[in-house]
């Protein structure tokens, strides 16, 4: 996809979660995810400049999820920041979700799709057809619009239902830790949310949180124990604490 192709589709998948979960009525709560969401994007090279920015957005849902679209859109559940223990917590879902979008996991499972792979095998079938017939713009034009809703229904399928599958999973956890380290959060938030989680077998999209947390083992060996600089600790807590934040478990995805 073109970084335009990435912004609309995108933009279509965060107006579906939207229009399923709707927004998080508290903008106190949504100004502080987007407050940390650019902390992430601005202050680290690991995340490359795109069409339309980054956009963070908290959906009206207790449900525990994330939501990623191509793009620089990220979706998730108040559920989700609800049951961060510190801000450090905030920014590992925030960044793991980042890690989604900037490795391109949504693009390439959705080439992978039966229905995404048909409606492009489609199109290219159809534009063939086209070669010197009349009207053929605006034949086109809906072929395109077909093959757009299709890519839009399956992204949002993969990021809301049926996730990216255990290796990227993964990969999306590293890029989250790696993301925690450029900033100067707690690299091993992720990891230690992971282990914090009720733990389960897992599955064919999700490793169990065990297994995740033991993956992140060999990135943070690299680093020493995180030690904030004078201030900053307290900072991140009065922050954290007006927003009333602080619960239960969860699980990133």
């Amino acid at each position: 996809f073109t970084p335009e192709q990435e912004y609309w589709l995108g933009r279509a998948v965060a107006a579906q979660a939207i229009a399923k979960y709707g927004l998080d009525p508290d903008q106190g709560r949504q100004a502080y995810v987007r407050l940390v969401g650019e902390a992430l994007v601005r202050a680290s090279n690991r995340v490359p400049p795109n069409f339309g920015g980054y956009h963070f957005i908290v959906l009206n849902s207790d449900q525990i999820n994330g939501v990623s679209g191509p793009g620089g859109f990220i979706c998730v559940t108040r559920g989700a920041v609800m049951a961060c223990q510190t801000e450090d917590d905030l920014a590992g879902i925030l960044g793991h979700e980042l890690g989604h979008v900037t490795r391109k996991h949504g693009e390439r499972v959705l080439r992978q799709r039966p229905a995404f792979q048909s409606a492009i095998g489609g199109l290219v079938g159809f534009v063939g057809g086209l070669v010197g017939k009349t009207g053929w713009e605006g034949r086109l034009a809906n072929q395109l619009l077909k093959t757009f809703e299709v890519s839009v229904s399956e992204s949002f399928n993969i990021a809301n239902r049926d996730g990216y599958g255990r290796t990227l999973e993964f990969e999306a956890d590293k890029e989250g830790t790696w993301l925690l380290v450029d900033v100067y959060y707690d690299h091993a938030s992720l990891r230690n949310m992971l282990l914090r989680i009720p733990q389960h077998g897992g599955s064919a999209t999700h490793a169990s949180p065990m297994v995740r947390a033991q993956a992140l083992e060999g990135v943070l060996a690299r680093y020493r124990p995180f030690t904030p600089r004078e201030g900053v600790k307290e900072a991140r807590l009065a922050r954290f604490q007006a927003r009333g934040l602080g619960g239960s478990s969860v699980i990133v995805r």
